[in-house]
């Protein structure tokens, strides 16, 4: 069994928890929605830098990860 824990980045769910436990090998995951202030969620990626994979609905989980919400600046955000 698997962890998953979600880093948000400043941001938070909309729903759900931050980690996700007891997650068996060779299955998938829902991933929840998150949100910031001045920002557009763009998803969950395998690390922060430009490097990372966005991590979706069909991947497989195989050990325990850490996934890290990215966002993009909203223009004109008042």
């Amino acid at each position: 069994k698997f962890t998953v824990t979600l880093d948000l980045n400043g941001g938070e769910l909309l729903s759900g928890n931050a980690v996700l436990e007891n997650i068996s090998g060779g299955s998938t995951i829902e991933l929840p929605e998150a949100q910031k202030t001045g920002y557009i969620f763009l998803g969950l990626y395998t690390s922060l830098d430009n490097r990372g994979i966005k991590f979706s609905d069909t991947d497989v989980v195989t050990s325990s990860i850490t996934l890290y919400a990215k966002y993009s600046a909203l223009d004109n955000f008042y």
